[in-house]
Parts: structure tokens; C-alpha cells; sequence
């Protein structure tokens, strides 16, 4: 979530879902949320507050210490104002790391 001065104040991760409710699995094995179920829930009391976040300056090396070490399926990337400029989720570190192999 971006505040009215752009300042990230939180985040909704898969971990956030799970702990608010459990998705449903279908006939072929896909899950799904339901959505009024969804709807019965605000952001701002359902997403991460207490964020891990990394600058533009920092490494690859960094982002995915942070993730294996703690699970995590992204991390912000913020400005020294705490301005949200980016994200680096999992799919962009194997994108990566595929481009050397």
C-alpha cells in the first residue's frame, strides 16, 4: 500500500492470505480465492506492516539472502524517502541467475 505521499506503508503477501483465509481448490486442482469472501477483508488491516525492504544500490546477492533466509516471495524496492520504485520477486532472481547458466 502507497500512502497519499507515495511512502510504502505495507504490503499483501500469499502469507497474508493464508493466514486470513484458505483458498479453494477446484475440480481440476486449481486454487482460487472467493472472491465475497475476499471482499469481506480491508488492506489496511490485512497487509504486512512491518516491512524488509532494499535500496536500488543494493545486490542481487542481498535480495536473495533476505528471501531464502526468511521465505519471502519479494522485497520493495524503496528511495531514501521510503518511496516505493520497484519490486523483486522470485521469477526476476531465477530470470537472473537462468541468463548464467
Amino acid at each position: 500500500m502507497i500512502d497519499e505521499k507515495n511512502i510504502l506503508r505495507g504490503i499483501v503477501t500469499q502469507r497474508d492470505l493464508y493466514r486470513i483465509i484458505s483458498p479453494i481448490k477446484d475440480e481440476e486442482g486449481e486454487t482460487f480465492y472467493n472472491k465475497e469472501a475476499l471482499d469481506k477483508y480491508i488492506l489496511k488491516y490485512t497487509m504486512t506492516k512491518k516491512l524488509t525492504t532494499l535500496k536500488a544500490d543494493d545486490t542481487l546477492a542481498a535480495a536473495v539472502g533476505i528471501m531464502a533466509k526468511n521465505k519471502y516471495g519479494c522485497i520493495p524496492i524503496i528511495d531514501d524517502g521510503n518511496h516505493l520504485i520497484g519490486i523483486v520477486t522470485q521469477m526476476d532472481v531465477l530470470k537472473k541467475i537462468a541468463n548464467y547458466i
